[in-house]
């Protein structure tokens, strides 16, 4: 009998010093085990949750609805998400993964869960990615300066792997795209996977400065060179470049008037600075960027037609962000973890908020999408983001009804008069009130989701899913 009881505290002592949230619930879907890591994540104490079962915790919201039904039924394991409300109030997303543990006669005996918030899901797999600086097997997890490049679109795929192989040749690239897509994240990954690496990523934007400070800023100046210059003389970034890369973003804003000297210092590797007469040589690579077709700006006479060709080499195209919408989750998670981590407040999107984003057109790219996220966590109130807390300016109102939230505050009775109906008024709307003060009627009256379910007719699942829309 010791030895029996020292095996399972030698067990429970293992369990209790997993990270992973981990539970046992019997046949009857009752709770008989739960470890530390459960405890702690639930807000509550050991002795509470083990006077629970699966089908109380769906009856009063904490859980969506009891998967130990479907295990039970199947007797086969599951794995899916789940939005929890714990003890403390406090929202969370988690992966459920639930096995069967069956009886001599093959019935499902005992049920056991392993949980993986989503926080610490991240964790693990960012910790995972960090180890080597960039993935050599798999273009979608490449890695700049401790970003993750990420690709799952089979059109951006192709961006990196074209990007990678141009990394190892001198070669002039043009990365071409809508503005906010992410060319300066491409040009940088080339630059990082080629021989160049160890030299510097020098990079300017050409329609930050005027021309008589472009000129300067590129190519420097002699000591004296002009009003207001430095004694010393300044190095210009053809010169910080050296034995690595240039890159010009914005080229197409490059004033007409220096593009014969950037063109000549392109082809020689010498140029000549402000107020000098005589010349340094360089050598770099250059890698340009532009957000305007250079063929209609050479047609047009803003941009020289020779400058053109020497740029256009090796064109990279970057698909806006619409036409990929593969590469809208991935990113999304991403930056909820970059400015998650930043802020210290971990967030996720629920599965609703999820679906919106991907519809979004997203006319800022990539950049709408990580200033919306940065945004969306620092104004957030809980750890699950809502649909209700996406800017409106990013909603897709051609979606089902059920995935808006509510528009307007005003309440329209039933025995609506389409003499009363005020300008902004819409059908969706009307009805989610009228399902909304419905449900708040008969949650009142029954007390609970389980019985509100029995009353109107409908699942568990689908009470505890409008009530947590309607904030009831």
């Amino acid at each position: 009998m010791d030895k029996a009881y020292r095996q399972v505290k030698f067990l429970e002592t293992i369990l209790d010093n997993m990270q992973e949230p981990i539970y046992v619930l019997d046949k009857h879907g009752k709770f008989i085990y739960v470890n530390r890591a459960l405890i702690d994540l639930s807000g509550s104490t050991k002795e509470v949750l083990l006077t629970y079962t699966m089908y109380r915790m769906a009856e009063e919201g904490i859980i969506e609805r009891a998967v130990s039904e479907d295990v039970l039924k199947y007797k086969r394991a599951f794995s899916f998400f789940q939005d929890v409300v714990n003890f403390r109030g406090q929202r969370h997303r988690q992966l459920n993964m639930t096995s069967p543990i069956f009886d001599s006669n093959g019935n499902v005996e005992f049920i056991v869960a392993v949980l993986l918030p989503l926080n610490l899901l991240t964790q693990q797999i960012h910790s995972a990615n960090s180890g080597s600086r960039h993935n050599t097997l798999d273009p979608s997890r490449m890695r700049v300066d401790n970003r993750e490049v990420i690709a799952e679109s089979p059109a951006m795929r192709q961006v990196l792997e074209l990007a990678r192989a141009l990394s190892d040749v001198d070669t002039a690239v043009l990365v071409t795209g809508e503005t906010g897509c992410g060319k300066d994240v491409v040009a940088h990954l080339i630059h990082s996977l080629g021989h160049r690496s160890k030299g510097r990523f020098v990079s300017i934007n050409c329609a930050s400065l005027p021309e008589t400070l472009l000129e300067a800023e590129l190519f420097g100046y002699a000591k004296g060179a002009f009003t207001g210059a430095s004694s010393a003389g300044k190095r210009g970034l053809f010169e910080e470049a050296d034995g690595g890369t240039l890159f010009l973003d914005e080229i197409n804003s490059m004033p007409l008037a220096l593009q014969g000297k950037l063109l000549q210092a392109i082809e020689t590797k010498r140029f000549t600075k402000v107020g000098s007469v005589k010349s340094t040589t360089v050598d770099f690579r250059v890698l340009a960027a532009s957000n305007q077709d250079l063929a209609a700006c050479v047609q047009n006479g803003s941009f020289r037609q020779d400058l053109y060709y020497r740029l256009n080499v090796m064109p990279v195209y970057i698909p806006p962000l619409r036409e990929r919408q593969e590469d809208i989750e991935p990113l999304a998670n991403y930056f909820l973890r970059h400015y998650g981590d930043k802020y210290g407040r971990p967030r996720y999107l629920s599965a609703k908020a999820m679906l919106q984003l991907k519809s979004h057109s997203w006319p800022g790219n990539v950049r709408e999408l990580k200033n919306l996220i940065e945004r969306m966590i620092i104004t957030s109130s809980g750890e699950v983001i809502e649909i209700s807390e996406i800017p409106g300016s990013s909603l897709n109102p051609s979606l089902p009804e059920e995935s808006h939230p509510a528009q307007a505050s005003y309440f329209l009775p039933p025995s609506l008069l389409l003499d009363d109906v005020p300008e902004d008024f819409s059908l969706n709307f009307y009805m989610e009130q009228c399902e909304r003060a419905l449900l708040q009627q008969v949650l009142k009256r029954c007390g609970s989701t389980y019985k509100a379910a029995q009353y109107l007719k409908t699942s568990q699942s689908a009470i505890a899913r409008r009530k947590a829309k309607y904030n009831l």
